[in-house]
């Protein structure tokens, strides 16, 4: 009886060990869900049509993102100048935002905006004219005439011209001329609408604006000299306004931002009657105006553009009025304002992110053969010295983009040479100082197939993964599950640390992706990428769904917590999509 009771027992923890065994190997061996497969598809489209498009336009607009936690006046003001022009009323809350900051005596004294004196003062104007009256309280509309009669007095010089004094000192300088034409233009606008007596620097404005426009035939110029003498209540001279010439800038191949400015101004003639474009010339017009996937990467040149279909009665054909609309929600804070949005500057990272983003492109495609023609002419004039004396994720992107472009670069001398230069830039110890750092040089020697051997190593190493192999993880004071992850992760591809790296693999697994925590995209993709290295099977469809809860327009969040997709996080997250969409194999 007594064996008996042993064998039913041994047999019960069979059946069990067995149950829970098939339970892991079943849910291991899941493939991605036709769902998950779809929508992870379209994330890697939306990231490649966005790169393909900036590289046959020749912008980097792909490359700016929004910064998180910040607040734009500049980006805020275009971003409404435009909406209003598509339809769109500014929302009450930026109404009283700019209004509570125009109760403000400083308003147009600070130099800290983008604007200052006179143009912030007609610019905050301008958008709290598309508010909602009714709204705003009585003292709005009397403060801003107030600021308005102090400017007129405080900026008006007796040459003939208003300009802020943040312009004083350079008002006799080379180039400001035009400057003061803009702001003498939007200071007498300001001035009639707070019916300031405009009779009284009459005369000296005109005098000053005659001479002024002595060879000028240029739209812009012309477009601001017949506003001013109308709020002057005087006739535009018939000789100044029939000098306009602007069929060379119209057939100019492409538009930079100041040829968009007089096209704009000649396009608004046009709309005045005060000029009349010709068909073909609106064709050339429409035709060379460029397009980003991301108009808020340069919010005020995609004002100019919406503009110029305005004034051309052709809002209809402006094709990017639902992209707009649909980012404008994405980036928008709670009180109305806009948020910085910034260039990575980084020399090499950027090319990658884009070279990552055009993986499923075919090689004869248009975009991809441009990118590649850059690329090759763009390496070659690296200056090695400079290069590694940058960070070591700008080495490591350098050295993907060269064996991009060429894939026996890691045979080639200069290979060779930057190999012994990285070994010799190791540390003699990991410490939490430099644990990234190492772990990106350690990266960079295994793409470029260095003969390293565990002696070239910290001198810690092995010490650093026995004690995360027992499950003491807390390595420095500042250590954290990503830091520990991408330091294994890269001895990881070395072909080192075998046994001890398996023992690491526990961990590992039971490390929790919270997508709140503050470098969740940097964990969820390393954590994978480790697993599938030591040939642990992952739940992809758990990777799936963390994927689509930080995937935020054509990008990636760097976690929950933030409003806007991360420039790294991007590139991350859409090479662990390209992997379980079986797309690339990552292997660093």
């Amino acid at each position: 009886m007594k064996n008996k009771r042993r064998l039913t027992f041994l047999l019960i923890i069979i059946v069990t060990a067995a149950f829970f065994g098939y339970q892991y190997v079943m849910n291991d061996e899941v493939a991605l869900s036709k769902d998950h497969e779809k929508i992870l598809s379209s994330h890697i489209d939306s990231i490649e049509q966005t790169v393909k498009s900036d590289i046959t336009r020749n912008t980097q607009d792909f490359l700016t993102f929004p910064v998180e936690d910040s607040k734009d006046e500049f980006t805020t003001l275009y971003t409404y100048f435009s909406l209003d022009l598509l339809g769109p009323p500014p929302g009450q809350q930026v109404c009283n935002q700019f209004s509570n900051e125009l109760a403000k005596e400083e308003f147009t004294q600070t130099e800290e905006t983008f604007y200052t004196g006179i143009e912030r003062l007609y610019y905050a104007v301008k958008l709290i004219d598309l508010c909602d009256q009714e709204q705003l309280t009585g003292e709005t509309e009397a403060r801003a005439e107030e600021a308005i009669r102090e400017l007129y007095s405080q900026t008006f010089f007796k040459e003939g011209y208003f300009l802020s004094n943040e312009f004083k000192e350079y008002r006799n300088k080379e180039g400001y001329e035009e400057v003061k034409l803009m702001q003498t233009s939007m200071m007498l606008e300001l001035a009639q609408r707070a019916d300031v007596d405009l009779s009284r620097n009459k005369e000296a404005v005109t005098k000053w604006l005659k001479g002024f426009m002595e060879g000028k035939t240029d739209a812009l110029s012309i477009r601001h000299y017949s506003k001013i003498m109308k709020l002057l209540n005087t006739e535009p001279s018939s000789s100044i306004m029939n000098k306009i010439s602007y069929k060379s800038i119209v057939q100019k191949d492409f538009y930079e931002f100041t040829d968009l400015l007089t096209i704009e101004s000649l396009t608004h003639l046009h709309k005045e009657q005060q000029v009349t474009l010709k068909p073909e010339d609106i064709q050339a017009i429409l035709q060379r105006i460029s397009y980003s996937h991301n108009q808020f990467a340069n919010i005020q040149q995609e004002f100019y553009v919406i503009s110029i279909y305005s004034n051309l009665d052709m809002l209809d054909a402006y094709p990017n009025k639902d992209k707009l609309t649909r980012q404008f929600e994405r980036y928008v804070h709670s009180d109305g304002m806009m948020p910085v949005f910034s260039k990575t500057n980084n020399p090499y990272s950027p090319y990658y992110s884009m070279v990552v983003a055009m993986q499923s492109a075919d090689k004869d495609d248009v975009a991809a053969i441009q990118l590649n023609k850059f690329l090759a002419g763009f390496l070659k004039e690296t200056d090695m010295d400079e290069l590694t004396g940058l960070d070591p994720f700008e080495i490591l992107s350098y050295i993907h983009l060269k064996k991009h472009i060429d894939e026996g670069f890691q045979d080639t001398d200069e290979a060779a040479e930057l190999a012994e230069t990285l070994k010799q830039k190791l540390p003699s110890q990991v410490n939490a100082g430099n644990v990234i750092r190492t772990s990106y040089l350690i990266d960079s020697l295994t793409l470029l197939q260095a003969d390293v051997k565990e002696e070239d190593f910290p001198g810690n190493t092995l010490e650093i993964l026995k004690r995360l192999g027992s499950g003491k993880t807390k390595l420095f004071e500042n250590s954290t599950d990503f830091s520990n992850i991408l330091f294994v992760n890269s001895l990881a591809g070395t072909g080192k640390f075998s046994k001890e790296l398996k023992d690491i693999v526990p961990y590992v697994e039971k490390v929790n992706i919270d997508t709140k925590s503050e470098v969740a995209a940097y964990e969820l993709y390393q954590k994978a990428l480790f697993l599938r290295k030591m040939g642990v099977p992952t739940d992809d469809n758990l990777i799936a769904e963390k994927l689509i809860q930080l995937q935020n327009g054509s990008g990636y969040k760097l976690n929950n917590k933030q409003q806007y997709k991360n420039f790294y996080a991007t590139i991350f997250l859409n090479r662990l999509n390209q992997s379980l969409l079986g797309e690339e194999q990552i292997d660093e």
